[in-house]
């Protein structure tokens, strides 16, 4: 019995250092990804930054004098990017909660 565990043993014994040398292997390290660099303020949305916190319907008139997109709580938004679009970004409530470029 004892020589069949010997046996056994020599049989994994190559599989075994093989296991151990590709986990001791170190890998190159992955490229750093590319940095990504802030959207300028191609829409005027620093300028209208007083409007959040307001609600959309009295601000309407001021802020749809240039292309606009307003986008609701969970509403689908295609990735299409303009740089002079104005986002609006609203709560349930219709309250202006952020403004951003695209």
């Amino acid at each position: 019995m004892q020589r069949t565990k010997i046996a056994g043993m020599k049989l994994y014994a190559p599989f075994l250092c093989l296991a151990l040398a590709t986990g001791c292997a170190t890998l190159p390290d992955a490229p750093a990804p590319a940095p990504t660099l802030p959207l300028q303020d191609t829409c005027n949305a620093q300028r209208l930054a007083p409007f959040v916190g307001q609600p959309l319907k009295t601000t309407q008139t001021t802020l749809m004098l240039q292309p606009v997109r307003v986008i609701r709580p969970n509403q689908p938004v295609t990735a299409d990017l303009l740089p002079s679009r104005l986002n609006i970004i609203v709560t349930e409530s219709d309250v202006i909660a952020r403004l951003s470029c695209g």
